[in-house]
């Protein structure tokens, strides 16, 4: 885990700050996110806040079925942060249309890819007055318990969160 980096920009040597431990739950239907995914500008809801949090298409071929979960988040000025706030959070999900079929399956294996794209960064970046945006991907594969973790990841959350190693629903 990062702890520390230096800002190639302003040659500052920064204090990752790292996000809260959060359940974050996003349910969609047919048509997409059935409730706002999150709100940045939660204090002050001054300036115009738009959300497209469309699903789709959904790609089949054989087994696999691919589809595209997207979140998008506006929030003009004013807002918090005093400048145009724009989260592009764009998933991929894929899996097997026969577990996703079945209707006495309650949750199907699945991977997931994302893409993070914000036209803004966080005070703590220390970017104030720059015209930058943040960039961040990642994958995964939904594991049913602890156990199916990657070695990694339990020897990080041993020594930030010992707690979720419980495998425990209940601790949010």
């Amino acid at each position: 885990m990062i702890e520390t980096f230096d800002n190639p920009y302003t040659g500052a040597t920064r204090d990752v700050l790292q996000p809260k431990l959060a359940k974050v739950s996003r349910k969609f239907n047919l048509h997409g996110v059935e409730q706002p995914a999150f709100d940045i500008n939660s204090e002050k809801k001054t300036g115009p806040v738009t959300r497209n949090g469309n699903i789709g298409p959904a790609w089949i071929i054989g087994d696999d079925i691919w589809v595209n979960g997207d979140v998008i988040y506006r929030a003009e000025m004013p807002n918090d942060l005093g400048q145009l706030i724009q989260v592009n959070d764009w998933s991929t999900y894929q899996g097997s249309m026969k577990q996703v079929s079945d209707p006495n399956l309650m949750t199907a294996d699945a991977t997931h890819t994302f893409n993070d794209i914000n036209t803004f960064n966080h005070p703590w970046i220390g970017m104030e007055g720059m015209n930058a945006w943040s960039i961040s991907r990642g994958f995964g594969r939904k594991s049913h318990s602890v156990d199916g973790m990657p070695d990694t990841w339990r020897k990080l959350t041993e020594k930030t969160h010992p707690e979720l190693l419980d495998d425990n629903p209940d601790i949010f």
